[in-house]
């Protein structure tokens, strides 16, 4: 939604992208904030993105976003001291067990994501790498969509204690690029029969 609300300098997408937001965090966690901060981080790198992200109507959907979760967390009897445990929990995953162990996940946890994105993810690299001067007309798209992406992963991969489960919000992106990579090469074909 926020990407979209840049695109078409939208407000009501962007107030739409705060109440998702929000009912992100009241599904699950902090960790929404994670995956949205990342993707407003990629989009300020646009000089178009940025001013609208920086003009009055999105301080206006980020205040209202942002008011929304402090009021459910300390106004709400019921949730007296939530925040604190969701956040102590997130920092209890930045505590590595041993050195070895963290050493072992950062060579493992990319080469589990690649073989969780299996067939395609491998043959769309492959293609990419082989066809890199392929035409594609749509190239900033997919550079955004792979920043937010990799932006989004990158908390996961480093972070000593982490589980694959966490990056479900980050497979539909990797879906989109990987099938704009297989697209733009002339891999359809073969990546229907990978598939099959």
């Amino acid at each position: 939604c926020v990407w979209v609300a840049c695109l078409r300098r939208s407000a009501g997408l962007l107030a739409l992208a705060m109440a998702a937001l929000t009912c992100a965090f009241m599904t699950k966690a902090l960790t929404a904030y994670v995956f949205y901060g990342g993707t407003v981080l990629v989009l300020l790198m646009d000089r178009q993105h940025r001013a609208f992200l920086l003009g009055p109507a999105s301080w206006v959907a980020h205040l209202a976003g942002a008011a929304l979760p402090i009021a459910w967390l300390y106004f709400l009897p019921e949730n007296t001291g939530q925040g604190g445990r969701m956040l102590a929990e997130i920092v209890a995953k930045m505590a590595p067990a041993s050195f070895f162990d963290y050493a072992v996940k950062l060579v493992t946890y990319p080469v589990d994501t690649l073989f969780r994105l299996a067939p395609l993810a491998p043959v769309a690299i492959y293609h990419w790498w082989r066809r890199r001067d392929a035409v594609d007309n749509e190239r900033a798209h997919l550079h955004t969509l792979a920043a937010i992406a990799l932006i989004n992963y990158l908390p996961y991969w480093l972070a000593p204690q982490s589980s694959m489960r966490y990056l479900l919000p980050l497979y539909p992106l990797a879906a989109i690029a990987i099938a704009r990579l297989l697209w733009t090469r002339g891999a359809e074909a073969e990546a229907r029969r990978w598939v099959i």
